[in-house]
C-alpha cells in the first residue's frame, strides 16, 4: 500500500508541474512509420489522470493514437516531464464547450462549433521526469501508472 501512495503522490506532483507547462510536444508515428512531433495546448490541469487537447479530426496526427508521447518543459525551473501512453478522440460537444478557451480560436478559426473540432484525450501509462534546479546531472525518475486513467 505504501508504494501505491508514493505512486499516487508522484502522479499528483507531476500533475501540478504539468498544469504550469501549458504546451506539450506530442509525438506519434506518421503514416510512413516516422516519428513526428507538434505543439499541443493543454486544456487545464490533468483531469482524473487524463490530459485534454483540442484537435482537428482531419489531421494526420489523429490516425495513429495507440502510442503517443507528450513532453513538457519548464526551463526556468529546470523541470521536464515526458509522458508515454495513448490517446483517444472524444466528440462530446458538452465537454468541448466546457474546455474551450478564447485562445483556441487562433488555431481553430471556425470556433467551437467547427464540425471537425474534437477533443484529444491522452491517457498516460508512464512518466519520466527531471527536476534539476540545483544539480547539473540527475537520473531520470520513472512513474508507472498503477491503473488505467
Amino acid at each position: 500500500m505504501h508504494d501505491d501512495q508514493n505512486n499516487h503522490d508522484e502522479w499528483t506532483q507531476l500533475g501540478t508541474w504539468i498544469a504550469g507547462m501549458p504546451v506539450a510536444m506530442m509525438t506519434n508515428l506518421d503514416a510512413d512509420g516516422a516519428l513526428t512531433s507538434r505543439p499541443m495546448w493543454l486544456l487545464g490541469a490533468p483531469d482524473g489522470g487524463a490530459l485534454w487537447f483540442l484537435a482537428d479530426a482531419r489531421s494526420t496526427k489523429m490516425q495513429r493514437l495507440d502510442t503517443v508521447n507528450l513532453s513538457f518543459s519548464d526551463a526556468a525551473r529546470s523541470r521536464y516531464v515526458s509522458l508515454s501512453g495513448h490517446a483517444e478522440i472524444d466528440t462530446d460537444r458538452a465537454r468541448l464547450e466546457r474546455l474551450w478557451t478564447p485562445q483556441a480560436a487562433t488555431w481553430f478559426p471556425g470556433g467551437r462549433d467547427d464540425a471537425d473540432l474534437v477533443l484529444l484525450k491522452f491517457i498516460p501509462a508512464a512518466a519520466d521526469h527531471w527536476d534539476t534546479p540545483r544539480v547539473a546531472i540527475v537520473d531520470v525518475q520513472r512513474v508507472e501508472a498503477s491503473e488505467p486513467a
